[in-house]
């Protein structure tokens, strides 16, 4: 499968982005289109402009990388939703990338962290929690006390990125974990990252059933935690 011209939509943090780039993860990348923007106003109402630009590129896309969560609620949604009405619509694959496995490769790729220090990415998640993550295993909701009892052991300097890290820098501190944080531009995932991973995963799928997994029906949000209001609810 071809994978020159890759979408990227990233909507699940309060950091949105859209980027269409030409060749991602090779030598000769090439970026035609960057949007990206803070939520002052919300994704929905700033991501159909964004899409706008990439239309007359639409007939030559190969596949689309959107955000999947964790994040929020409302904005997982939205990327989700303009992913799949694009896939549907067009007939290309869509490949669904996780918030913090966004952020733990762009922290590697900035080049800003030693390549051996353990890097966790953090996110809000309300109710005292936070979405985290810091290795192959999928994310899951964390209080402080959970990460600071997981890393108890760790004697060497933790990177922590996301805006999910003022929640939990001052626990893990006073534990006497040494915290190292880097520039607050690696504080969120971004559709540039995105789409370099969706083509390695792209690449990387047996030559067998490889667009079953990539179907717009295939793509789904990834909430670990229910709204807050459902939460209240329940």
């Amino acid at each position: 499968m071809s994978t020159n011209l890759v979408l990227g939509i990233e909507t699940t943090t309060t950091a949105g982005s859209v980027v269409l780039v030409e060749n991602p993860d090779e030598p000769n990348e090439r970026t035609l289109v960057s949007e990206q923007w803070r939520r002052d106003r919300s994704h929905a109402e700033v991501l159909g402009p964004s899409l706008e630009r990439v239309a007359p590129y639409f007939t030559k896309l190969s596949a689309i990388a959107v955000g999947q969560g964790p994040g929020s609620f409302t904005g997982i949604r939205v990327g989700i939703n303009a992913a799949r009405a694009l896939g549907w619509s067009l007939g290309l694959p869509i490949i669904t990338i996780s918030s913090t496995e966004n952020m733990l490769e762009g922290a590697r790729a900035s080049g800003t962290v030693p390549p051996n220090q353990l890097v966790v990415a953090a996110l809000p998640a309300q109710m005292g929690l936070v979405f985290a993550q810091w290795s192959a295993e999928p994310p899951g909701a964390y209080t402080a006390y959970e990460l600071r009892d997981r890393f108890a052991q760790h004697s060497e300097a933790i990177c922590l990125i996301g805006d999910g890290s003022t929640l939990v820098q001052d626990t893990l501190r006073q534990a006497g974990l040494q915290i190292h944080r880097p520039a607050t531009d690696l504080d969120f995932p971004t559709a540039h990252v995105a789409v370099r991973l969706a083509r390695r995963k792209l690449i990387a799928q047996p030559l067998v059933r490889k667009d079953e997994k990539f179907t717009w029906q295939a793509a789904q949000a990834l909430y670990i935690r229910g709204s807050g209001a459902e939460e209240k609810m329940s």
